[in-house]
């Protein structure tokens, strides 16, 4: 009963298009499954890192990687009372553009990233922040290749500062250039709130046939995403 009265909550009293992490809540809803592996590659202070641990539930593995140990350490209580039941969590403290230890290709059903500033510092000027080339190292590097067919890649984008506004070209160059035989990739942007309000692009693996697709290899897609910033 927790469970369903957290899910009926996360999309908030006037739907899932609230906001841009309502709609990515929702999206992620139509994506895990109970005991899913799910990773949260910037996890700060846990609150999209809770969403993922109730619906990965009892039999399911989630992984929250952050650089801010502060935020880490809060994101682990967080994520403890609102999924005591969770079957297993791995708090790493570290950059999103390495793996998490542990975490082979095509294991994950969702791999999440909400990039942006330092989770304790807050959005200022001198603040670090994610950054194109390491958000690209990240989903090429790792992310893309250990999300199972029919799982996804979440990526929440903030264009509204400078760092973040070559995110958003990187992130748009390296979703348009993913096979469209293996990949559908998707943005969810509204229209009517300005060119730098924050929106979210979900990058779908499709099923296919593995004996067609053995290995995975994004250097095109990493080739668009740093032309794109250049």
């Amino acid at each position: 009963m927790r469970l369903l009265a957290t899910l009926a909550s996360l999309a908030g009293p006037r739907g899932p298009t609230q906001s841009h992490l309502t709609l990515a809540h929702a999206l992620w809803r139509s994506t895990v499954r109970p005991g899913d592996v799910v990773v949260d590659a910037t996890a700060g202070r846990g609150h999209d890192t809770a969403v993922l641990a109730e619906l990965a539930g009892a039999a399911g593995r989630v992984y929250a990687m952050d650089v801010d140990a502060a935020a880490l350490a809060e994101c682990e209580a967080r994520v403890r009372a609102a999924a005591p039941d969770l079957g297993a969590f791995a708090p790493i403290l570290g950059s999103h553009a390495a793996p998490p230890p542990g975490l082979g290709p095509r294991r994950a059903r969702l791999v999440v990233f909400n990039l942006g500033y330092l989770p304790s510092k807050g959005a200022a000027e001198g603040v670090p922040t994610t950054t194109a080339e390491t958000t690209t190292a990240a989903l090429c590097d790792w992310a893309l290749g250990a999300v199972v067919p029919g799982g996804a890649v979440s990526v929440s984008v903030y264009p509204g500062h400078a760092s973040g506004a070559r995110e958003s070209l990187a992130v748009r160059a390296l979703a348009r250039s993913l096979s469209p035989s293996a990949w559908r990739s998707t943005e969810h942007v509204a229209v009517n709130h300005g060119p730098d309000a924050p929106y979210v692009v979900s990058l779908h693996r499709l099923f296919r046939d593995d004996r067609e697709n053995t290995d995975d290899d994004f250097a095109a897609a990493r080739a668009a995403a740093l032309g794109a910033i250049r």
